[in-house]
């Protein structure tokens, strides 16, 4: 049997006693039972198949999780597969002109001039994000020596991708031929149900058996040509038109020729009679008149429609006509959400801190719930080569209407726009944020059509990028402001900033402007995340320290930065046991003082929100232990206005200036900082937050629940449609160690397996001084009446041979991985059929 450990009450996470439910994992259990013994997917291998050292291995057969810990097992109906099933098309034919029918012979012959392009042709659209901008198109710039051909092709990826647009076609092709052959039955079936309609339900009899078709004669123009016994026509020889209310078919009038005659002659003589007779009205009845002329526009006017704001003179756009990408020109500051690449062609752009110089690309993750990025324009009027904007232009006009390209270039003034490239087709739908994005669709993360405003200014362009765009006055959106006050803030190489403040006044995103703003000076910027509630870049329940190499423009979680190391604390409460947590950071600390590859990187410590009671002493103690160079106290003025319900205003009652901490009393921690006696020095900086909270932000557990997410998603890897396609490591529970830090209930053996079924576990490494490192987390698909764990996850083959240690944290596997169904299983999923999944107005986990 596994060991099971638990942290004591002297020296391990105290939580308060729960009780265990047998049956809190049958739901899981039972659906991967069903989905086991489907057929999976091939998808990359996160390991060999030989075991490990930790004893995982990949599974052989399939996987047929037990109902072990389940009081009986699922007697109901079972689920089928259609997997193999082929689908039923039924297609009906019908006539239709040939193309030959529709031009001359002569229009059909091969030439020169003709618009469709040849495979040659199409082969020059594989090479556009390649030959974009070469290195010679800003060889007219001042600085041009200064970027390399590797500054022009960054990891976001070419500009297109067109060799799929052949595969599309050929495979939509072949399903239609293969999916079944037209039979003449089919078709004489389809032309007797039309023929039905149209005679009101009764079918159709011509009374003929030679009925056929009819053949338009070559010298008959001028004739209407009805289907037979579809209407009835009526030939009038004077203009009483009478039609029959009661007739149940079409009926055509044919006037006589002299009736236009007739018409004219009694329009002539009514129109003289009603001009003497408006004359008269006019003079004695003027306002009548008028109300009448308003009351018949009035009836005449079309539907309301959504009034569109007009665009701001600030901001112009072009938009591609055959992909997903725009031209921007700016003036003032905007604010966006969205998926996209951003490029800058003239001019420069800061964003969050970051500054874009010209021909520079960086991808953008500005998800709804968090504060929407700024592009805030850096005209840049003494580099400015007209030449060199000319040629880039030149190779994006083929994709734009030719006249706005020409109206761009001459307009383009560098003294106070910048020209930016907007485009939103680089990514896969196997990237982070999509998955994310598909699993956890009720967040609505990221703009589509369907959530757009109408009435926006700029809807063309938001339609085209699904994005949305925002001006600086805009209201219940929370805006990226950055304080002037922190520009004061300058980082060294040997620089220790710490970041404190009370829950919501902007520790995080104050952490990654000064990454974005100090990333080009250094290259590299050392991140240690101390936030167990909300990190920055990884896992809830954790601290860790990532080397950011890269600006981070948008949710952290996005950015796809791996820890170089984490340590699993296991709760989100740092009084449940403050010792293990103070340990923790002491030990991240000394890993970074003492690995020789991170000497002379500087160093941005983000802290928790803790700021009242006992969170003064834990503030102090970090503080003492870190050792920093520079503070940066956070402030929430008292009369700002009402905070949100989970975020209420707090701040430290003192100023944490070094003579302060030094003098501090430690009570608890007393024994902890004694053993690091030094006194502390640094540079003090104190600013207020200026933005109100947003009741359009995402409250903590949402963002821990995309947080989380954002690495289960990585499971899937490049093929799995749910997580029910990836195939399995499977290891015995004797070669595993059991790590609950939830609640202080142990187990017995008998309930370890229903325990463990079906949860979210942090996969980690038992260190000798008794802590973890963590590498990530997993899913525990399902234990069998063998004691074979089953489990999914995204390590790498080293990270997984070390990964001894399943911890059950307080962080439960998220709803939507059960409502995430595969494909491939259809019908009630057992113990899920009352699921129902979570809307979009409320922010619950």
């Amino acid at each position: 049997m596994g060991k099971v450990k638990h942290p004591s009450k002297g020296g391990g996470v105290q939580k308060r006693a729960k009780k265990l439910n047998p049956n809190a994992s049958r739901s899981c259990d039972v659906a991967a039972k069903h989905t086991g013994s489907m057929k999976q997917p091939k998808r990359p291998e996160k390991a060999s198949k030989e075991s490990t050292t930790s004893g995982w291995s990949v599974e052989s057969g399939e996987c047929r999780p037990s109902n072990e810990g389940n009081s009986k097992s699922w007697t109901g109906p079972p689920l089928r597969s259609n997997a193999s099933a082929k689908p039923q098309v039924v297609a009906f034919k019908r006539k239709a002109l040939r193309v030959e029918d529709l031009y001359d012979s002569s229009d059909l012959e091969s030439s020169d001039d003709n618009d469709w392009g040849t495979d040659e042709d199409l082969d020059e659209y594989d090479d556009f994000g390649d030959e974009m901008y070469d290195v010679d198109d800003f060889d007219d710039l001042p600085y041009a020596h200064v970027y390399s051909r590797k500054d022009f092709d960054d990891d976001d990826g070419d500009y297109g991708e067109y060799d799929d647009y052949d595969e599309f076609g050929d495979s939509d092709m072949n399903s239609s031929l293969e999916s079944g052959s037209y039979s003449s039955e089919k078709s004489s079936s389809s032309e007797s149900n039309y023929r039905k309609y149209i005679n009101n339900g009764e079918r159709y009899d011509s009374g003929d058996s030679s009925d056929e078709d009819y053949e338009v004669a070559e010298d008959d123009t001028n004739t209407v040509h009805i289907p037979y016994g579809a209407a009835v026509m009526h030939d009038l020889s004077d203009d009483n038109l009478a039609f029959d209310p009661q007739s149940k078919h079409g009926q055509i009038i044919e006037l006589p020729n002299d009736a236009n005659e007739r018409e004219a002659s009694v329009v002539q003589e009514a129109t003289e009679v009603k001009q003497v007779e408006e004359k008269v009205i006019e003079q004695k009845e003027p306002d009548v008149a008028q109300d009448e002329e308003e009351e018949e526009e009035a009836d005449n006017s079309s539907p309301p429609t959504v009034p569109i704001n007009p665009t701001p003179t600030e901001y112009q756009f072009f938009n591609a006509v055959d992909l997903r990408m725009s031209l921007a020109v700016l003036k003032s500051p905007i604010y966006m959400y969205g998926h996209l690449s951003v490029q800058v062609l003239s001019g420069r752009v800061e964003m969050l801190g970051y500054q874009l110089d010209v021909a520079e690309k960086r991808t953008v993750y500005a998800s709804g719930g968090y504060n929407a990025i700024n592009l805030t324009p850096l005209p840049t009027p003494a580099t400015f080569s007209k030449a060199a904007l000319e040629r880039i232009v030149g190779k994006l006009k083929p994709h734009f209407i030719e006249s706005d390209i020409e109206a761009l270039v001459k307009q383009f003034d560098p003294a106070n726009s910048v020209l930016v490239l907007l485009r939103a087709d680089l990514f896969s739908a196997t990237d982070t944020v999509p998955l994310v994005c598909k699993v956890l669709p009720y967040y609505n993360l990221f703009p589509t059509a369907l959530t757009l405003d109408n009435g926006s200014p700029f809807r063309t362009t938001e339609m085209l990028l699904e994005i949305a765009l925002f001006q600086p006055a805009a209201k219940n959106v929370p805006l990226f402001q950055a304080n002037p006050a922190w520009d004061a803030v300058q980082l060294k190489p040997d620089s220790r900033l710490i970041v404190v403040g009370g829950k919501g006044s902007g520790k995080s995103t104050l952490c990654q402007y000064l990454i974005n703003r100090h990333i080009k000076q250094f290259g590299r910027i050392l991140l240690i995340d101390l936030d167990i509630g909300q990190p920055l870049l990884f896992l809830p329940e954790t601290v860790s320290v990532s080397l950011v190499e890269a600006p981070i423009l948008g949710v952290g979680c996005f950015a796809d930065v791996k820890p170089i190391w984490c340590q699993l604390f296991g709760s989100f409460n740092v009084v449940s046991s403050p010792l293990v947590y103070v340990q923790n950071v002491r030990s991240l600390v000394r890993f970074c003082a003492e690995h020789p590859d991170l000497k002379g990187i500087p160093w941005i410590i983000n802290t928790m929100g803790y700021v009242v009671g006992f969170g003064e002493e834990l503030t102090n103690a970090i503080v003492r232990l870190v050792q920093p160079t520079d503070l940066v106290q956070l402030t929430i003025p008292k009369l700002s206005k009402k905070q949100l319900p989970m975020n209420k205003a707090q701040n430290y009652a003192n100023q944490l200036k070094p003579d302060l901490v030094n003098a501090f009393k430690f009570n608890i921690l007393h024994e902890e900082v004694q053993l690091q006696s030094n006194p502390v020095e640094y540079r003090f900086y104190e600013f207020e937050v200026a933005f109100e909270a947003s009741s359009e932000s995402f409250y903590p557990p949402r963002r821990r629940t995309i947080a989380i997410m954002a690495q289960l998603v990585k499971i899937l890897g490049d093929t799995a449609e749910s997580f029910a396609d990836v195939k399995p490591h499977v290891a015995r529970m004797d070669d595993l160690q059991i790590l609950i830090t939830r609640d202080e209930h142990r187990p017995s053996k008998e309930m370890l397996l229903a325990t463990l079924n079906a949860t979210m576990v942090y996969l980690c490494e038992s260190l000798p001084n008794g802590q973890y490192n963590c590498f990530g987390v997993g899913i525990v698909r399902s234990v069998d009446e063998k004691e074979n764990v089953y489990l999914l996850h995204a390590l790498s083959p080293e990270q997984l041979a070390k990964a001894k240690v399943l911890a059950l944290c307080n962080t439960s596997l998220p709803s939507q991985v059960y409502l995430q169904h595969s494909p491939n299983i259809e019908g009630t999923l057992p113990y899920l059929q009352n699921i129902a999944p979570t809307t979009s107005t409320t922010q619950s986990a």
